[in-house]
């Protein structure tokens, strides 16, 4: 499985630039040469230079954990790397099934990486 880097400031003035100049697509976040996604307090991130394919995918998710509880769909973005490890990230889920924001990150990316292969 690919390992999301932990993004530390003032390390890297490139980086800090990119995360400086991040977009949010639901729980992703996108620059022309990362990918930023935060997990409690801290952010995580992953060069898009070692993905070579990347798509969107369904999946759902309970919200409670008891009898009766609603399901909502999610959009999943699975990034795959050059040595074959896969990455999921959470995008964005919703109850009514729309999904601009998973849609509009996969526009960003194309936009962005045409050595990326979209699925």
């Amino acid at each position: 499985m690919l390992e999301l880097e932990v993004y530390k400031k003032k390390v890297n003035a490139e980086i800090d630039t990119e995360f400086q100049d991040k977009k949010k697509f639901g729980d992703v976040y996108a620059s022309p040469k990362m990918i930023f996604v935060k997990k409690g307090l801290k952010w995580y991130m992953v060069s898009l230079n070692k993905i070579t394919k990347a798509q969107i995918i369904a999946g759902s998710r309970q919200l409670r954990q008891c009898c009766g509880a609603p399901i909502y769909p999610t959009k999943i973005l699975l990034l795959t790397a050059n040595t074959g490890e896969n990455l999921y990230l959470n995008v964005e889920e919703t109850e009514n099934g729309d999904f601009k924001r998973a849609e509009a990150l996969i526009e960003f990316l194309k936009q962005n990486h045409q050595t990326i292969e979209f699925l």
